[in-house]
């Protein structure tokens, strides 16, 4: 019983070498994302994405997205902008992210009276809902 133990032990020290572990980008994403005050939230997003933008980090989108998506009054409603179509380009972002920037891109612009800009990217937001309406006609998110 003791050297099954053992055993047991020493493969799991032996195997710990195996597990992947995180990296420094993921590690920068998540202390960026668990900042409780939401300008330190973005102001570190904006840090990650100038250092690992482009890089082949997993989080880069949702990076961008929740620059946007973040209550911050020193961040210019530009800048959010640019944030949130970049985003909005970018794949790996789910339904529920894509439609609350699609949102929130067409309130920024009607908050700097960009009505042209906020009437195209409505037809944007349209489209994604049809788009997605079409692919699954049940789901009552999209009707």
């Amino acid at each position: 019983m003791k050297r099954n133990i053992i055993v047991a032990g020493l493969l799991v020290l032996l195997t710990a070498g195996f597990l992947p572990a995180q990296n420094e980008a993921d590690n920068a994403y998540i202390s960026a994302m668990t900042q409780s005050d939401p300008c330190q939230k973005v102001q570190m997003l904006k840090a990650f994405l100038q250092k690992y933008a482009g890089k082949g980090s997993q989080y880069e989108n949702f990076a961008n997205a929740h620059i946007c998506l973040t209550p911050c009054a020193s961040t210019p409603a530009s800048e959010k902008i640019q944030y949130g179509e970049k985003a909005l380009t970018m794949s790996g972002i789910d339904d529920q992210t894509k439609t609350q920037l699609h949102v929130a891109v067409i309130q920024l612009h009607i908050q700097g009276q960009s009505y042209d800009k906020a009437k195209a990217a409505a037809g944007q937001l349209i489209e994604y809902a049809k788009a997605n309406k079409e692919k699954n006609p049940s789901d009552a998110q999209w009707g």
